[in-house]
């Protein structure tokens, strides 16, 4: 068996007659532009005729890329069997067949697949998100990749052992990879880095793997609203030492284009030094710049956001989604989650408590909610919830899943504490119309503040 790193989240595994490959992101930006590859593939698309099969974890775009693979030759694409979660929309499924790859076909859930000899495949729905993680398992080997996967606790680790059993490799995560904190909040984002790379040491130490590979961190900021979070990476000297130190694995350090055969040495340190060049490059690379929306444009696509979201939800819909969200808004707000939430949850139904937006390049605040749309206001940029530039504002209204984009790549600042909060509410409901996934009433039960003393 041999494992091909491609970059980021994607690497081939050859096994007998199979060549699958996992989430292929080969170049351009994703999130809105806030992201991009922090190495240079080594990959080009015409070897994708070599390919059997390609598996995506998730929807995001640094894993399901429709530019990338729109350039995958056609003659490879027809050779090619699409795997994917099970789901409700199909939404993967048919835009790859109408592409024209040789065929889709939808995995369930965590039940294992041949794919030819010798050679099975696992797909599992991390519970409550959209991202999954497989179990490859070949006559040499048992690989987890978890890619994004927020496997967090170590009950939610063992759990994850529970199901998959002894593994001999492990692809997961390291850094951060949304935003945690303005540009002043250093601190708080290494933090957040270094909470990521421990969560990778405790998944190793809990499911023992042979050999660790960190991967789905290599990526930089490269817009100039969002430039600011590249100082949060920890040295890749760090992860690695500390992964090597205290994972109790063998640390795979991988760089775009390297090839391991199963069992045999590799040279971290080759990668290593190239990663240290690629990230001491970061300095000197040119930083995408925004464009300016007119307001008039900016309330045009609000009212359509609007309009989409209360089509796709009833008032009861809302109402939960509401109930859902309160203890969170009400703690952010500073509000006492006493046992008269019921009433408050009613008035924001009724009139949607508004988020406060300064729009930077426009020099203007704004309210914004699911009744009334995007409207101008007479605030101060300091009593505004949250600033970002218009492009930022009008890409997370011009899409459902907009708001998701905009907490990813960090285009944004936040004003008063928990000011995220207001306006992510509404993109929340957005996000989850957008992924077809329902709201029971009991979630909205265990969401429920408790009365304070």
């Amino acid at each position: 068996m041999q494992i091909e790193f491609v970059n980021h989240s994607s690497f081939v595994v050859r096994s007998g007659d199979v060549r699958l490959i996992s989430d292929p992101w080969l170049e351009g930006t994703a999130f809105d532009e806030g992201w991009a590859l922090l190495s240079k593939t080594a990959m080009p698309y015409e070897r994708f005729g070599e390919l059997t099969h390609l598996w995506f974890s998730h929807e995001h775009p640094d894993h399901f890329s429709p530019p990338c693979l729109k350039k995958v030759p056609e003659d490879a694409r027809r050779k090619i069997q699409v795997l994917y979660q099970e789901t409700l929309d199909k939404k993967v499924v048919d835009y790859c067949k109408k592409l024209g790859f040789g065929s889709a076909r939808e995995l369930p859930h965590g039940k294992p697949v041949v794919l030819g000899p010798g050679f099975e495949f696992t797909c599992q729905p991390f519970v409550g998100f959209e991202d999954s993680w497989s179990l490859t398992r070949t006559k040499d080997a048992r690989i987890l990749n978890l890619n994004d996967c927020t496997v967090n606790t170590r009950e939610q680790i063992e759990q994850v052992r529970a199901q998959v059993g002894e593994i001999d490799v492990l692809f997961t995560q390291f850094s951060i990879s949304a935003w945690d904190g303005n540009a002043l909040e250093l601190e708080r984002r290494q933090q957040g880095a270094r909470k990521m790379l421990q969560r990778a040491v405790l998944q190793a130490q809990i499911l023992k793997p042979k050999y660790l590979v960190p991967f789905a961190s290599f990526i930089w900021f490269c817009h100039e609203e969002n430039a600011y979070m590249n100082e949060a990476f920890l040295p890749i000297e760090e992860v690695y030492e500390t992964l090597q130190r205290e994972s109790g694995a063998e640390v795979l350090l991988f760089y775009p284009g390297d090839v391991w055969s199963y069992g045999e040495r590799h040279d971290s340190a080759r990668a290593l030094a190239r990663y240290q060049a690629d990230i001491a490059s970061l300095a000197t690379r040119p930083r995408i710049r925004s464009r300016r929306v007119e307001e008039q444009e900016l309330q045009e696509t609000a009212q359509s956001f609007c309009q989409r979201v209360k089509e796709g939800a009833s008032p009861t819909k809302l109402r939960l989604h509401l109930a859902r969200q309160i203890p969170r808004w009400r703690s952010q707000r500073g509000a006492n989650a006493g046992p008269a939430w019921r009433a408050k949850l009613d008035a924001l139904l009724l009139r949607q408590e508004p988020a406060r937006v300064y729009v930077s390049d426009l020099g203007r605040s704004y309210t914004f909610d699911l009744t009334h749309g995007l409207r101008r206001a007479e605030l101060a940029e300091d009593a505004c919830d949250v600033a970002l530039g218009s492009e930022a504002l009008w890409y997370g209204l011009k899409h459902l899943w907009g708001g998701q984009t905009l907490h990813i790549n960090g285009r944004f600042r936040r004003i008063l504490p928990g000011g995220r909060g207001p306006l992510f509410h509404f993109f929340d409901l957005a996000a989850e119309q957008s992924a077809g996934r329902p709201v029971a009433w009991k979630r909205a039960r265990e969401n429920a503040p408790v009365a304070k003393s």
